[in-house]
């Protein structure tokens, strides 16, 4: 006869006849019958309990738009397009680029253009950055006097910077009081590099006395 069909009760034992006839073992879980061993095998005492099983349901949804590769190149088009209006039609700031570029490009001998970097406001906002750039310089030159081997890199990346026409020495009779940006730089040395051993970085975001 199986535990789920009904049957007369064959034996009536009270509480004391049922410590007589239980084992010691117990085997138990929380919210579930007892199941304790007796001389007449496993006996379950007590409530079944209801069972709720919840379902959860989970639903991602991700979209990914992809602009086309037609649209990607037009675009690229429309920033790279050289404008074609003609000087006339060009609002005043346009036309003072246009003279300025006329006026201050030249071409080098190797076939590149050069052209001055002009100042959007007055030079006079520079501010003051001669101290900052001077106390650099001191910097270097201390440690200059401690590694030879740094001031020799040192030495010849200027050497060959000026060569290149990248920067010119100013003249003797130059007055530090006159308007200007002095740009301070220092070197980074790697001695393990089998390419470039010192790497010179110049600090153009030093702040002036403006800011």
């Amino acid at each position: 006869m199986g535990m789920s069909e009904r049957s007369d009760v064959t034996v009536s034992l009270n509480t004391i006849s049922l410590r007589q006839v239980t084992k010691p073992n117990i085997k138990s879980s929380p919210h579930l019958p007892i199941a304790q061993l007796s001389i007449f095998g496993w006996v379950v005492i007590g409530p079944a309990g209801n069972c709720t099983c919840t379902a959860t349901s989970l639903t991602i949804t991700t979209e990914e738009l992809e602009d086309s590769l037609q649209n990607l190149l037009l675009r690229f088009w429309i920033i790279e397009e050289i404008p074609r209006e003609p000087s006339g039609q060009l609002n005043p700031d346009q036309q003072q680029r246009e003279q300025y570029y006329t006026a201050n490009q030249a071409r080098v001998s190797t076939g590149r253009y050069k052209v001055k970097l002009p100042l959007s406001e007055s030079p006079e906002t520079l501010g003051d950055s001669y101290y900052v750039a001077h106390q650099c310089l001191v910097r270097l030159q201390k440690r200059f006097t401690r590694d030879h081997n740094y001031r020799t890199l040192y030495v010849q990346f200027m050497t060959e910077y000026e060569n290149m026409n990248h920067m010119r020495r100013l003249p003797a009779n130059y007055h530090s009081n006159k308007r200007a940006y002095y740009l301070p730089h220092h070197g980074v040395l790697k001695p393990d590099s089998s390419t470039t051993k010192l790497r010179v970085v110049f600090n153009g975001s030093s702040p002036s006395s403006t800011g």
